[in-house]
C-alpha cells in the first residue's frame, strides 16, 4: 500500500517511491535476462540450457528428444584471420541460423565459445 505524502513543493512523495520501486523490478528482470541469455547470439546460455532441458525431460509431457551439438571448427583461426569483430559476427549468424531451424518447442543454446547444443523435442 502506497501512501502518498506531499512535500512542502507540492510534489506526492509516494508517487516517488512507486516509481523508484517499478525501475528497481525492471532492473532486476534485466539482470536475470542477462544471467539467462548469451549476449552475442540471444540464444539461451549453458546454464539456461541444462536447467530447462532438465525441466522438460521430467516433465509428464516429454516423450523423447534428441540433443545436437554443434561445434565450429577450426574457428581460432577465423578470430586469428580476421579479427574477433568478424568472428563475433559469424557467431551471431550461427546463432540466427540455429534459433531460424528450430521449432517453437525446441530449446537452442551457445554452450562455449564456438559451440552450440539443440535440444529437439517431440
Amino acid at each position: 500500500m502506497t501512501t502518498v505524502i506531499t512535500i512542502a513543493v507540492g510534489f506526492p512523495l509516494g508517487y516517488f517511491f512507486l516509481r523508484q520501486q517499478l525501475m528497481l523490478a525492471l532492473m532486476a528482470a534485466r539482470l536475470d535476462q542477462a544471467a539467462r541469455i548469451d549476449h552475442l547470439t540471444s540464444l539461451a546460455n549453458r546454464k539456461t540450457f541444462f536447467e530447462e532441458a532438465e525441466a522438460i525431460v521430467g516433465s509428464e509431457a516429454f516423450r523423447e528428444g534428441a540433443v545436437l551439438f554443434i561445434d565450429a571448427d577450426h574457428f581460432k583461426s577465423i578470430n586469428d584471420t580476421f579479427g574477433h569483430a568478424i568472428g563475433d559476427a559469424v557467431l551471431q549468424e550461427m546463432g540466427s541460423v540455429i534459433r531460424n531451424s528450430i521449432r517453437e518447442r525446441d530449446l537452442a543454446a551457445r554452450i562455449g565459445g564456438e559451440e552450440f547444443a539443440v535440444f529437439l523435442v517431440e
